[in-house]
């Protein structure tokens, strides 16, 4: 497999529910999201996907 699938409308926003959820756990703000590969990569863009299919969920 090679690259990354995209993210079904649901399983976006249902992901955008969890991180708002959370967020507002934590009280914290969008700006606090980061992604996955930003932090502990081990390959690019393995984040970077999901994050672009929620940002206007959020």
């Amino acid at each position: 497999m090679t690259g990354w699938e995209n993210l079904t409308d649901v399983q976006a926003k249902s992901v955008a529910c969890l991180v708002k959820g959370l967020l507002n756990y934590y009280s914290l703000d969008k700006s606090k999201i980061d992604c996955h590969e930003h932090l502990a990569a081990k390959e690019a863009g393995e984040g970077q996907v999901v994050f672009n299919a929620i940002k206007d969920y959020l």
